[in-house]
C-alpha cells in the first residue's frame, strides 16, 4: 500500500486497525476477563483486517488515481 503513494489511506487502514485491535482487546481482557492468552488473538484480528483492507483497496483500482 505505501507503494501507491497514498499515505492518506494508509493512514486510515492504520487507524481502523489499531482501533479494532484496541477494542478488541479491551473486551477480551476487561469485559470477558479472559487470560493474556486470549487477549493476543486481538493481534490475529488486527492483522486479518490489515490484509482485507489492504487488499479491497488494491482490487478497487481506487489507488491508480496517483501519479508517483
Amino acid at each position: 500500500m505505501v507503494g501507491t503513494g497514498d499515505t492518506l489511506a494508509v493512514l486510515g487502514i492504520q487507524v481502523l486497525i489499531s482501533a479494532c485491535v484496541l477494542g478488541a482487546a479491551y473486551y477480551l481482557a476487561l469485559v470477558l476477563a479472559l487470560p493474556l492468552a486470549y487477549v493476543w488473538l486481538a493481534e490475529l484480528l488486527g492483522w486479518a483486517i490489515c490484509l482485507a483492507a489492504a487488499w479491497g483497496w488494491m482490487r478497487s483500482g481506487y489507488w491508480a488515481r496517483l501519479d508517483v
